[in-house]
């Protein structure tokens, strides 16, 4: 992990839980010195276990082998390609802090935020989703939804993340029906082979946001992907602009197309 990156988490739990992070452990690698070091100034004790042994750092060991058995299951009964890994160990880490767990059988996220959430929002992950098109973006005799797959999550509001293989596009939306015992047919042999890059956000005003970059998992996209521009509707040969707002609501990462 980033220095960066950990202290965004940092500043977000300590506000979120009125505790201050008192010692980090990790393991001896030359990528974490730096984290140690930067730890180490702002008073953080840092502790490193010793090379290969890994029951010194048991609890985080045992958490990464069950998100990553939750994710293997979830790839498998949805047939989706390896390259939704990311998706499905941020939504294995969902499921999981919603689960009871411990001597007072409460869930991770009552035990963080002292208040009990419903799981009514949980659906089949890699599900058929049909997302509602927005007016501003289809025409009067198109479709009104997109046939997309359910990928996903989002952490504080009523929406949820769905792919659309067409496309080859991220997107969130509330807007969603939902066939959890069906799947979408596509051919991933057609897709590109895919690489690691930071997920990237973009505000309601159609801008590029930072801020964000770090909380999200890493996906699975080619890189140095251009930014493709939506279909615009034209009417009687007049062009009519699409908004950067509704733009900027619907689409969260842009993939170039095979």
């Amino acid at each position: 992990m980033f220095p960066s990156e950990f202290m965004q988490f940092k500043a977000y739990i300590e506000l979120q839980s009125g505790f201050k992070i008192m010692a980090v452990r990790m393991d001896g690698a030359s990528e974490n010195h730096t984290l140690g070091n930067a730890l180490q100034d702002l008073g953080v004790a840092v502790e490193y276990t010793t090379a290969y042994t890994l029951s010194q750092n048991g609890v985080a060991e045992r958490l990464n082998c069950t998100l990553v058995a939750i994710a293997k299951a979830m790839l498998f009964a949805s047939g989706l390609p390896q390259k939704f890994w990311g998706f499905a160990i941020k939504a294995a880490c969902y499921i999981r802090n919603r689960l009871p767990i411990g001597p007072g059988k409460i869930t991770l996220e009552q035990a963080f935020t002292r208040r009990l959430l419903g799981i009514n929002n949980l659906r089949v992950f890699g599900c058929l989703a049909y997302v509602l098109k927005p007016h501003e973006l289809r025409l009067k005799l198109d479709p009104n939804s997109t046939k997309t797959i359910f990928v996903g999550y989002e952490e504080s509001t009523r929406q949820y993340r769905v792919y659309d293989p067409i496309a080859n596009v991220v997107t969130r939306s509330h807007n969603i029906e939902f066939f959890e015992e069906e799947r979408l047919e596509f051919n991933w042999n057609e897709q590109l082979d895919s690489h690691l890059v930071a997920f990237k956000d973009v505000n309601s005003d159609g801008n590029n946001s930072d801020d964000d970059i770090s909380l999200e998992a890493l996906i699975m996209t080619p890189p140095e992907t251009p930014v493709i521009a939506p279909t615009v509707p034209r009417n009687m040969g007049a062009t009519q602009d699409v908004p950067a707002n509704a733009l900027g609501s619907m689409v969260d990462d842009r993939v170039d197309p095979p």
